[in-house]
């Protein structure tokens, strides 16, 4: 039998543990009364929280439609907004991070408050006959408080998933995709309005013709030309073998023609044979235009019948018309912030149109189209849930819409080989997921992304790169729900990032940097520092990467382990669309022209 000693150590021994474990119990139970408070407090914060909204930005909004032409108060209106936007997502990521810590302490002072009942109770008892009564009330209102601190942690972390941002990660309806039953959700033509401007030279209002089917093109067809926002599949590669490096669009030199637009906008242009398709659009009018590719020369533009439906909290950055059309030679597409959606015949014809409804979303609808073999892909990701829509290029009738829980998106799919199919790989916060472009069915999905998704996914090498400014960049192995890298400084909030072989690129609005990536493993080869940020999506043409700043410096280097400037190339106005390479020929978009830059 052990000595008096030893007992009296062992004694002691269990006394400190037990002080010890109630000790941490009682500083985690305070930690979780703190994080609650603060999560509670973060969590009307964001109740009252709306970028598009804010009190200081209206009134510089109001002043500035006064003062379209004012470049000072435009660029101010942009910096609140940044730093209103990057404050919504702190909030959203402390939301997060709060849940964790609160969970954590309040398990961890649950494990302590046991720990010390059981080292209490291996401790030698008063004799004093109401001892028994005195132990049980002392743990009972232990336990009373530690069960009061784990429901303050519980209804914490409830606060936390019932924010309004983030109500769809709670509460996934769940995949809901439908074929359509044959002519479910028929185009819809909208009813000319008695208000609508007259028509001018060029202006295509032929009613709409019946449908004819014509056959996809073929591949080669479409990596040789730019039928949609950044080239083929939405991947920002141009598949040509020149592109011009040298011009300057206030001498003229280099440029083969710069033409006005009837109506600004801030789509980028698509390009197929001799023909450059753009769209513009205001509160008086939603236009699709026809350029011709060597000459400038308006060939046709067409006018969506009516007055445009008013578009509330759209984006000085933003724009009636913002969303790139899409073409694949056979038919032409154009959609719209106030959701209406048209298709035409390259020569101006118009086929179909369809209403699809004003989204609910902030700064204004802006993702772009896709077309894949017979059918138009389209994003529409708005307020707290989302949609994936095919529709048939020749009749503008549901193929299959797929319901998706995520929040409000800007991004536009990309188009990804894999295996025997091509799927259509989508970024909106909480998702970034693949649908089968057949059948609309969701392939796989991994719940990585945050805040409010505008830069489109890029793809190389069998791996997905998904990015924004409030959740850093993710890399994910095509198909897998894990995530293979990641990393969270200088990530754009606009411009789309560009993945090559073995080299992801990625230029930033706010801090001017453009940063290289090895793919494969998240090692940053190289960052190079510019005088003005992006909002332009690099593109890749002929061995070099084209990045045009807000200004309208386009900055050419080589697409290489090490940065290697080619040229800097100055169009002399602002841009914010990006470029359209085919082969020898770039043409962009500024604030007041449309540039072709090549030779005859």
């Amino acid at each position: 039998m052990p000595d008096q000693g030893q007992t009296d150590l062992a004694t002691s021994r269990r006394r400190l543990l037990a002080a010890i474990a109630g000790g941490i119990a009682a500083v985690s139970g305070l930690f979780v009364v703190v994080v609650s408070l603060v999560l509670c407090a973060n969590y009307i914060q964001l109740t009252r929280t709306d970028p598009a909204s804010d009190r200081v930005v209206q009134p510089l909004r109001a002043t500035l439609q006064n003062q379209p032409q004012n470049q000072v108060l435009r660029d101010q209106i942009r910096q609140l907004d940044l730093l209103a936007r990057r404050a919504l997502f702190s909030s959203l990521a402390l939301e997060r991070q709060g849940a964790y810590l609160l969970l954590g302490s309040a398990v961890l002072m649950l494990i302590a408050l046991h720990s010390n009942s059981v080292l209490r109770k291996q401790l030698p008892q008063p004799a004093s006959s109401g001892s028994d009564n005195f132990v049980e009330m002392n743990m009972l209102a232990r336990w009373s408080v530690a069960g009061l601190c784990a429901l303050v942690a519980i209804a914490g972390v409830i606060l936390m998933l019932l924010t309004r941002r983030e109500i769809a990660q709670l509460f996934p309806p769940g995949l809901a995709t439908r074929p359509a039953p044959g002519p479910v959700a028929a185009p819809v033509v909208l009813r000319p309005d008695p208000a609508v401007l007259q028509p001018t030279t060029n202006v295509v209002a032929a009613p709409a013709v019946p449908a004819v089917v014509l056959p996809p093109p073929s591949r080669a067809a479409v990596l040789s030309n730019w039928p949609n926002f950044r080239g083929p599949d939405n991947l920002g590669i141009a598949y040509c073998r020149t592109a011009p490096t040298q011009w300057d669009g206030i001498s003229g030199s280099g440029i083969l023609w710069k033409a006005v637009l009837p109506r600004q906008g801030h789509s980028s242009p698509i390009v197929w044979g001799s023909s450059v398709f753009i769209t513009g659009g205001d509160e008086t009018g939603l236009e699709v235009f026809c350029l011709d590719a060597s000459t400038g020369a308006l060939a046709w533009r067409s006018r969506l019948e009516g007055t445009p439906r008013k578009i509330e909290n759209l984006n000085e950055d933003n724009s009636y018309a913002s969303s790139t059309p899409a073409t694949d030679g056979n038919y032409v597409c154009a959609i719209f912030a106030t959701g209406d959606l048209v298709c035409l015949r390259p020569d101006g014809t118009r086929l179909w149109i369809r209403a699809l409804g004003v989204p609910s979303i902030n700064y204004g609808y802006a993702a772009s189209l896709i077309i894949w073999r017979d059918r138009l892909i389209v994003q529409r990701d708005a307020g707290q849930t989302g949609m994936l829509l095919a529709l048939n290029t020749a009749t503008g009738e549901t193929l299959w819409e797929t319901r998706r829980s995520v929040r409000s998106s800007w991004a536009t799919p990309a188009l990804v080989p894999c295996e025997d199919r091509v799927q259509a790989v989508l970024s909106a916060a909480p998702l970034l997921a693949g649908y089968d472009t057949e059948s609309g069915k969701e392939l796989w999905r991994i719940a990585c992304m945050m805040g409010e998704i505008a830069p489109s996914p890029a793809y190389a090498a069998g791996i997905v790169f998904a990015a924004q400014e409030g959740c850093g960049i993710k890399a994910v192995a095509l198909g897998s729900t894990n995530v293979l890298w990641e990393a969270s400084d200088d990530v754009p909030d606009v411009a789309s990032p560009l993945a090559l072989t073995n080299l992801v690129l990625m230029a930033t609005s706010s801090s001017a940097l453009i940063t290289c990536f090895d793919g494969p493993t998240s090692t940053i080869v190289w960052q190079h520092e510019f005088p003005k940020g992006f909002y332009s999506s690099p593109v890749y043409a002929a061995g070099n990467v084209y990045a045009t700043d807000r200004d309208g410096m386009t900055r050419i280097f080589k697409a290489a382990r090490s940065f290697e400037l080619v040229a800097e190339p100055a169009l002399g106005e602002p841009v914010v669309c990006t470029p359209a390479i085919t082969e020898g020929r770039v043409f962009i978009r500024g604030t007041n022209h449309l540039f072709c830059i090549g030779s005859k």
